[in-house]
């Protein structure tokens, strides 16, 4: 499924982005600060997303949503750049999501 499509159907039926504060760090680097600088889209994909925590060198990135005291936890795979396609055209594929009963990432602010 397109991330895109799988986004919208959940802040449809009232999930919010679990806005993680350590996104930049997570997905850029630990030097994002100087990155985003000198290279602010690879830093935009954290306002423009949220709900995303965390993304590794090889396309997997992991999502949080919180609706009152449940966090729903989505794992993709793909190139993140694409996550606004939808269908066939979709760069960005959900994998798997859950509940996440630990309440996501400690970083992550309700």
């Amino acid at each position: 499924m397109p991330y895109a499509e799988l986004r919208r159907i959940v802040l449809a039926q009232g999930w919010l982005p679990k806005v993680d504060a350590q996104c930049k760090a997570n997905v850029v680097g630990a030097d994002f600060a100087e990155q985003c600088k000198d290279s602010p889209d690879r830093c935009q994909v954290c306002e423009d997303l949220p709900e995303l925590s965390a993304c590794s060198g090889d396309g997997h990135c992991l999502m949080h949503f919180h609706r009152n005291d449940q966090t729903l936890a989505v794992s993709t795979y793909g190139a993140i750049d694409g996550w606004r396609a939808s269908g066939q055209a979709a760069g960005l594929r959900v994998k798997w999501w859950e509940p996440d009963p630990i309440g996501a990432s400690a970083g992550a602010v309700p």
